[in-house]
């Protein structure tokens, strides 16, 4: 395949300063040895004017190489978010349910962060909550099944290893048909693969200790205890951005253009 072609990131994100450093965040970590990286689109789901480009994912996936789908401070799913932001939720949900249905028919190379790992989760039918049982702000450890040990998305990752969360809402199970790869010091499903290509990660692969430490400051909400506690208990994470890349190397092996398109 043309592995020129850009990766495709959707944001979740309302706040410009969310958004930017989300960007920064993906641009680092998927930067090779050698100092590339590759070309990222980025588009935002709560922007109407890409209604388009979502009711006919069938006209624009020949442009990409992948999707990234990724988090959200302000939207929930446990319905714990304003009237206002629940409504909006509600018209995004509608407005990216055509373009989720494509990326699961044709098992099109996707990793789901975090809110996006939630989105996956939801649109698979399965129940996304707002459990304080399983709520992690901070580096927590990921504990692999021993399928994540073979999936390629955590090839070279050890299996005891840690990983940046910052999330309220949780999946309650696997959804059905999918194939849990990893699970959280208290998230029951840290990671899940469906079909072949299709991923959802609870946690951050694209934040270090720092990434981290400005998402904090954004989103206090976030912050169990003081923050000067809560930043000086952050770990560094280095396999975390492996991921990421193991995830470039799953795209590389999928063409875009060998998808039938439904007309």
């Amino acid at each position: 395949m043309d592995t020129t072609k850009p990766l495709l990131m959707v944001q979740f994100r309302a706040d410009e300063r969310g958004k930017e450093l989300e960007r920064t965040a993906i641009r680092e970590k998927f930067a090779q040895s050698d100092g590339s990286t590759p070309d990222i689109v980025f588009r935002d789901a709560f922007d109407a004017r890409n209604d388009f480009f979502f009711a006919r994912p069938e006209g624009v996936f020949s442009d990409f190489r992948g999707v990234i789908l990724g988090g959200s401070a302000e939207f929930y799913f446990g319905g714990n978010s304003s009237s206002e932001n629940e409504e909006r939720h509600r018209t995004m949900l509608e407005r990216v349910r055509p373009f989720i249905l494509y990326l699961f028919e044709h098992d099109v190379p996707t990793l789901g962060i975090c809110f996006g790992h939630q989105l996956l989760a939801t649109f698979l039918g399965e129940r996304v909550v707002a459990d304080p049982e399983q709520s992690e702000s901070g580096s927590f450890p990921v504990y692999m099944t021993s399928e994540g040990q073979q999936d390629p998305l955590f090839a070279g990752v050890p299996d005891d290893w840690k990983a940046f969360f910052m999330h309220r809402d949780s999946a309650l199970q696997v959804p059905k048909e999918a194939v849990l790869l990893a699970s959280g010091e208290r998230s029951r499903v840290g990671a899940f693969r469906y079909k072949t290509r299709i991923y959802g990660v609870q946690f951050h692969p694209e934040l270090d200790r720092l990434d981290h430490e400005e998402r904090a400051r954004l989103y206090p909400e976030y912050v169990p205890g003081s923050a000067e506690e809560f930043l000086s208990s952050l770990e560094w994470v280095p396999h975390a951005r492996k991921i990421l890349w193991n995830f470039l190397s799953i795209t590389e092996e999928f063409a875009f253009e060998e998808i039938r398109i439904i007309r």
